[in-house]
């Protein structure tokens, strides 16, 4: 079932049902209730697509991730698509697998489909993204990431600050002999807490090892790695872990209950996001919250203010991020003290 059906079956014109299809006033009561008719009886539904590009957008926001299987992502995720449904509008989500070729090419994507606005969430500080936003083809708003040559709006939390309270805690309990298991220097996010990091180190006037400076992946597998390291520094190694992500903090905690090796008896650990099974029993991780609710709702709401006005000056939202203690940080055993 086509237009041309539509228009030949209510015995009218192509464009007559065009306007029809898009509320226009312009239409005699009588003829748009025989064109409704038609669509009802024939159970007609218009290209979603071809309405968007002649009205001038679609109500749909894409949303670009690096990487589907990270739970910080879908949490973020969730709580956008509610906002943006809430408010009218639909996502469609893009998974760019960290690759800068793969996120441009859907982001050139949305602008050929003529998507209202882009979310794209991401820690890496590609190079292109510092083009002025005007050159990117419509309302962008950066989420998880800040640069500072980038014009549109940025959305993201306090990386420095919470780093830097997560690895107080630690130093307070205890700790002198502390690591950082940290991701991609490239990184935006795990950039800036591994400063925060180094920053609390400082204000207390410790230092960090280059054998405690490790580097992970971002997975389980990554702070497991980075587990079996510290096991073989046997008793040079930490009495405590600072961990950028909890993925690569339940990896690390893996490889030390493998090692019959107890948390946080053994080893304390503190991670970074709060993801759903960190408070699980048996795991029970300290972490900093990420406030998910709050992120979700705030991306949604940004991109929809600058797509209703783009003369708007630049939107910059800094978060706060909570200590959540719980048991797998305690003060240091006797016998690991320095």
């Amino acid at each position: 079932m086509t237009i041309n059906d539509i228009a030949r079956l209510a015995g009218t014109s192509k464009s007559t049902v065009s306007r029809v299809l898009t509320d226009n006033p312009n239409v005699n009561e009588k003829t748009r209730q025989r064109v409704l008719d038609v669509i009802q009886k024939y159970q007609y539904r218009p290209n979603s697509i071809a309405r968007g590009l002649v009205k001038g957008g679609m109500q749909i926001i894409a949303v670009i991730v690096p990487n589907f299987r990270n739970p910080f992502y879908s949490e973020v995720i969730w709580f956008i698509e509610r906002e943006l449904f809430k408010l009218g509008y639909h996502m469609f989500l893009y998974c760019s697998n960290n690759d800068t070729e793969k996120e441009r090419a859907c982001l050139e994507m949305t602008f050929q489909y003529n998507f209202a606005g882009v979310i794209i969430i991401s820690p890496i500080m590609q190079a292109y993204l510092q083009e002025h936003a005007d050159s990117l083809g419509c309302p962008v708003l950066l989420l998880n990431r800040y640069i500072d040559q980038f014009s549109g709006d940025i959305l993201t939390v306090d990386n420095f600050q919470a780093a830097y309270v997560a690895t107080r805690h630690l130093i307070e309990l205890g700790h002198q002999k502390i690591a950082i298991l940290a991701a991609d220097p490239e990184a935006y996010t795990h950039k800036d807490r591994r400063s925060g990091f180094l920053h609390a180190l400082s204000s207390y006037q410790l230092t960090l090892p280059e054998s405690f400076d490790c580097v992970g992946d971002l997975t389980m597998d990554g702070g497991y790695h980075v587990g079996e390291q510290l096991l073989s520094m046997k008793k040079n190694g930490p009495t405590a872990v600072f961990c950028t992500s909890d993925m690569m903090a339940l990896g690390l905690i893996q490889a030390y209950r493998n090692a019959d090796k107890k948390i946080p008896e053994d080893l304390s650990i503190v991670g970074f996001d709060d993801i759903s099974i960190a408070s699980l029993n048996g795991i029970s991780l300290t972490t900093m919250q990420q406030p998910y609710e709050q992120i979700g709702i705030q991306a949604a709401r940004m991109i929809l203010k600058r797509i209703q006005n783009q003369k708007l000056p630049q939107q910059k939202v800094i978060l706060d991020c909570k200590l959540i203690v719980r048991n797998s940080t305690a003060a240091p055993e006797p016998a690991h003290e320095m």
